[in-house]
């Protein structure tokens, strides 16, 4: 079974949670009873869905303190491969491509997201995690989690926050990823995407068994699953994971998405004739030139003619 783990030993009082925070006791339960402060809305998010996105900026004081949690206590923590978002590993980096290249030639492919992931993440919860999973004591525990959460939830846009939702599950995730790879199935989770993918067919009792195992996961910590972003792909049809296909031996780029790619190289091309020194032209061009990159990971060959290109038409100061 591939738990997480706490490398380090217990943080044993807020005496030792200070120093490791480069704070005075005092210092740290004034922030901590005070944290909610130090947290500003940014511009709600459309989602593609028309769903909304809040976000926040946390302000300096409380922010850095974040970071510093996030440094000393979660890059300190081993994570499995099944975790693919978010998680800081030089030796085995993780993000949406690696997840999808987790799920590539497989016969059929299940996928359920979580309902508004963070906000859903209640206290309560977080707390449990600090004490039973990091095996903190309360007081330990209950700084915190006041220092991770904002009005009784995860908020989006903090340094920790994506750590929390990676470690969440941490009690029950590790027994459903091995319950599935014990039948063969391949588990993942990007955040709040999960992905179960199979080399054989699903047929109805297989796919009953995988769903119920991830609702039964997700109503323990009283988060819900998107309903409507439930499907199950064959591959006898276009599969996709994270906008990916995955029907051949490596995660592939959509055509369209290619396409749209090609025709900012094209724009690039066109603006650099009478725009080449202009801020617009760099933050156009820095743009194109980052997607270009994602496009070499997963199309090595073009993605090294799109560069070449790009190459000659670079800003100009």
């Amino acid at each position: 079974m591939k738990k997480i783990t706490y490398k380090n030993r217990p943080i044993g009082s807020i005496y030792s949670l200070a120093k490791m925070l480069s704070l005075q006791p005092k210092q740290l339960l004034d922030l901590a009873n005070k944290a909610n402060e130090y947290y500003r809305p940014n511009k709600p998010e459309i989602k593609p869905n028309g769903g909304i996105r809040q976000t926040y900026r946390v302000l300096p004081r409380l922010s850095i303190v974040q970071a510093r949690i996030t440094k000393r206590i979660f890059h300190n923590v081993i994570f499995p491969d099944y975790l693919q978002g978010g998680v800081k590993d030089k030796l085995n980096p993780r993000d949406y491509i690696k997840n999808a290249s987790l799920h590539v030639h497989q016969k059929a492919i299940i996928k359920e997201d979580i309902a508004n992931f963070f906000p859903s993440i209640q206290d309560t919860y977080v707390l449990k995690m600090w004490k039973y999973c990091f095996h903190f004591p309360d007081e330990v525990s209950e700084v915190l989690t006041k220092l991770t959460t904002f009005n009784g939830c995860v908020p989006q846009g903090a340094h920790t926050s994506s750590y929390i939702a990676n470690l969440i599950f941490w009690d029950k995730e590790p027994q459903l990823e091995a319950e599935l790879a014990q039948k063969g199935f391949i588990y993942s989770r990007l955040v709040d995407d999960i992905s179960v993918s199979s080399a054989n067919k699903i047929n109805k009792e297989d796919s009953q068994f995988i769903i119920s195992l991830i609702y039964k996961m997700l109503f323990n910590k009283a988060v819900k699953p998107k309903r409507k972003k439930h499907s199950i792909q064959l591959a006898s049809h276009r599969m996709t994971i994270h906008r990916l296909n995955v029907n051949s031996s490596a995660p592939t780029m959509a055509r369209k998405d290619r396409q749209k790619i090609w025709a900012s190289i094209k724009k690039c091309e066109i603006m650099a004739i009478s725009d080449s020194k202009s801020n617009d032209y760099e933050l156009f061009f820095n743009k194109t030139r980052g997607r270009v990159a994602i496009l070499t990971r997963l199309h090595p060959r073009t993605g090294k003619k799109y560069i070449n290109r790009l190459r000659v038409i670079a800003p100009t100061t």
